[in-house]
């Protein structure tokens, strides 16, 4: 009982340390040098603490939640695929823009692997890595994290582009909701990641080139 408590306890340290590392990484990866060392020590710290956890190969499916796809899978990808598309659609008209990119530019690809790394961290590793404390407790600290690191990293005092910060928080934390319920009702982190990748796809396809917030 007590090691089974102690396991749950560094878990929740882990996680919190992890989270800390994406958040540094976020709020000073668009700093000039010397400043731009500290974001790589914050993503060198949460890359150290999820390397840790791995001990061997076959451990990176169970660490970042991606079980073997399967039939019953099939349903929440689908699930995923709609809410991804459903998301992008209304992001699009809230802009005043057409429902479908009139073109995918190079950027759409990276767009879909940032949104897809994304998720394979927050709700992947971190949800999962939780799991132990309570399912509730799992999904709302995931999402708490993935809504931190994305404010940070849209925080950006000297960008000449105005983001409504409190309305990116609010709709990052209620969508992080949403798909951590989805990824532990498919038991799968991949429903949660098309989802993610879907969204970035129909809101960034047509981007010229990379906007200022990737770095």
């Amino acid at each position: 009982m007590i090691n089974k408590s102690k396991d749950l306890y560094y878990q929740l340290i882990e996680s919190l340390f992890c989270t800390l590392g994406l958040v540094i990484f976020a709020l000073f990866i668009h700093k000039s040098f010397p400043l731009l060392i500290v974001a790589f020590l914050g993503l060198f710290m949460a890359a150290f603490i999820i390397n840790r956890n791995i001990k061997v190969l076959s451990d990176i499916p169970f660490i970042f939640g991606m079980k073997p796809l399967s039939r019953s899978l099939l349903l929440y990808l689908i699930i995923g695929l709609l809410i991804g598309i459903l998301l992008g659609f209304v992001f699009r008209g809230r802009k005043g823009y057409s429902f479908l990119p009139e073109k995918l530019t190079y950027f759409v690809f990276i767009a879909a692997i940032i949104g897809s790394a994304e998720e394979v961290v927050f709700r992947g590793f971190i949800q999962g890595h939780l799991r132990p404390l309570g399912l509730t407790f799992s999904i709302l600290f995931a999402t708490l994290s993935h809504t931190l690191y994305k404010t940070g990293l849209f925080f950006s005092p000297s960008s000449t582009v105005e983001i409504n910060l409190i309305f990116l928080a609010q709709w990052t934390f209620i969508v992080g909701i949403l798909l951590g319920i989805l990824k532990e009702f498919s038991q799968n982190v991949f429903p949660a990641l098309i989802a993610h990748a879907c969204f970035d796809v129909l809101v960034y396809g047509d981007y010229p080139e990379a906007p200022w917030w990737v770095w």
